[in-house]
């Protein structure tokens, strides 16, 4: 593993997005503040930009199983985390060719966030 970017906030549902972000410059505040977490988790871990392939985990930890989405949710939620590392240079591209992405959920009441595993494929 290369590193471990903590980003203190979780990520949306794919129907929140739909809803709650669906002007482009909501979008783009969103986006951006998953770029300065992104930024400041790369530079904290020493994690270099991406030149080839990267596999990524992504762990949204919810604060009670209420919380928890659906698998289609899920993985539609993070494509704003996904653009964001993509203009950080975490990853080169969200294409298939050049990202390996996992994406799981875990109960943490104590404290909710996203966290994301940063390994190269």
């Amino acid at each position: 593993m290369i590193g471990l970017i903590t980003v203190d906030r979780l990520t949306p549902s794919q129907n929140e997005l739909r809803r709650k972000y669906k002007n482009r410059h909501a979008y783009a505040r969103l986006r951006n503040e998953f770029c300065d977490w992104i930024m400041v988790g790369m530079a904290n871990g020493g994690i270099p930009r991406a030149v080839g392939r990267r596999r990524l985990v992504i762990t949204r930890y919810a604060k009670s199983k209420r919380y928890l989405l659906d698998r289609g949710n899920l993985v539609g939620g993070c494509k704003p985390l996904l653009d964001a590392a993509i203009i950080r240079g975490l990853i080169t591209d969200d294409t298939e060719d050049a990202l390996d992405d996992h994406y799981r959920q875990e109960v943490d009441a104590a404290c909710p966030r996203t966290e994301i595993a940063v390994e190269d494929a």
